[in-house]
C-alpha cells in the first residue's frame, strides 16, 4: 500500500484491545519508513558497474520523513492517558475512536487526553 502511494495505514484489534499496542504501532510505523525509503530501488536497474553491496542500504530510523500515516484505534487497552501518551511517541498520527468498545464518557474522556498529549509532546494528531 505505502508503494503504491497510500497516505495512511491503520491498525485496529491489536491497539485497539490486544496486549501490545505501542509495539504494533512502532512496527507499523518502521514498516512505513522502511517501505517509503526502498521504494526507489525496486527501479529495474542494471548498470555495469553494479556491486552486490549496493543492496545493503542502512535502514532508515528518522521517523520525521515518514510521509505514511499510522493511524490507531483506540479501545480498552489503548485509551488510558498513559497509553495514549506512548502511542503518539510511538509513531501514531491519526487515533480513530472505535464505537464499538464505548462505553458510556469513554469518549468525552479519551478526545482531550488525545489533545493533550499532542500539545504537550508537539505532535500534530
Amino acid at each position: 500500500a505505502v508503494w503504491d502511494g497510500a497516505d495512511a495505514v491503520m491498525l485496529s484489534g491489536e491497539a485497539a484491545s490486544g496486549r501490545y499496542p505501542c509495539e504494533s504501532v512502532m512496527a507499523e510505523a518502521d514498516a512505513a519508513l522502511e517501505a517509503e525509503s526502498v521504494k526507489h530501488l525496486l527501479v529495474p536497474q542494471v548498470f555495469d558497474d553494479y556491486v552486490v553491496d549496493e543492496a545493503n542500504k542502512p535502514r532508515e530510523l528518522d521517523d520525521s520523513k515518514r510521509r505514511t500515516k499510522v493511524v490507531a484505534s483506540l479501545g480498552p487497552s489503548s485509551w488510558s492517558d498513559e497509553m495514549i501518551q506512548k502511542m503518539i511517541l510511538a509513531g501514531t498520527d491519526i487515533f480513530r475512536l472505535n464505537c464499538s468498545h464505548r462505553r458510556g464518557g469513554d469518549f468525552e474522556r479519551v478526545y482531550p487526553l488525545i489533545r493533550k498529549h499532542s500539545k504537550e509532546l508537539g505532535v500534530n494528531v
